[in-house]
């Protein structure tokens, strides 16, 4: 059975099983079960979860998010809700509304900070004359990209929805989350995408970059280690193999992994 548990949501993650309880129960999470009935969950419910994580710790309470997530869910367009951003305004909560924050009965309020404490909506639902295939997806994530990176993130998901293999998309999301500071939702996204293609070394790469972004350096080393199983050319991988064993003070791995980059990047 694939899938996180809760346990794997709370210490990899950092989300409260309070948080996973509440978002379960109003129906936004919907996690599989497991032999034994335990929650097993999908790595895009994650970035849910994180999302409701980062509110509770702004001091709004998992059930208020959720109660402001189901009534987001049946007054805005597909489109507006795939593409909301909820913020924590004092102990409300809000929404994004051209610039400005509007709070769930409509006032517009002050944001009196620069990110707004905003938090990307997810997973993602199809607005009308959407793309209609996993492809058509990735095209316009492509075309996104330099001016609307989380519109961009937005299409890539929906192409892994359609075709949850689709190696480029998962490589691209990741590349862009990183780019735009988001480690961690790389690493999830990423990690999903490894779970889906198993045997790409530009998968496993990217992740080993996430991971390292995210101070975890035994699991980098050890995403770095299953890109070379999967290419063992890849030169870049023995680099930073080479780097990270240095800074452990593994000497002997990193020489063996610089003499192998020197090798594929020189030639004998």
């Amino acid at each position: 059975m694939t899938g996180l548990t809760i346990a794997d949501v709370e210490e990899k993650y950092g989300v409260r099983r309070r948080v996973v309880s509440e978002l379960v129960k109003a129906g936004f999470v919907r996690p599989q079960r497991g032999a034994r009935r335990e929650y097993r969950f999908a790595f895009r419910d994650v970035v849910l979860m994180r999302m409701a994580q980062d509110l509770f710790q702004s001091g709004i309470p998992p059930k208020k998010t959720a109660r402001f997530l189901q009534q987001l869910q049946r007054e805005l367009p597909a489109a507006a809700f795939a593409a909301a951003r909820v913020a924590a305004v004092g102990k409300e909560l809000a929404v994004r509304d051209g610039g400005r924050l509007r709070s769930a009965s409509g006032q517009l309020l002050i944001d009196f900070t620069d990110a707004g404490g905003g938090a990307s909506l997810s997973p993602f639902t199809r607005g009308r004359g959407a793309p209609a295939t996993a492809q058509d997806w990735y095209r316009q994530a492509q075309h996104l990209e330099a001016r609307d990176p989380v519109g961009a993130a937005r299409c890539y998901r929906e192409a892994i929805t359609i075709d949850p293999a689709f190696e480029n998309a998962y490589v691209n999301l990741g590349h862009l989350l990183l780019a735009n500071g988001q480690a961690l939702e790389a690493c999830i996204a990423l990690q999903e995408g490894v779970a889906h293609c198993g045997a790409s070394s530009l998968i496993h790469f990217n992740l080993a970059i996430a991971q390292e972004d995210l101070r975890r350096a035994r699991e980098a080393m050890a995403s770095y280690e299953r890109a070379l199983e999967c290419d063992p050319g890849f030169a870049d991988a023995h680099f930073n193999l080479a780097r990270l064993h240095q800074e452990c003070g593994h000497l002997a791995g990193a020489l063996r992994h610089l003499n192998a980059y020197r090798k594929l990047t020189q030639g004998d």
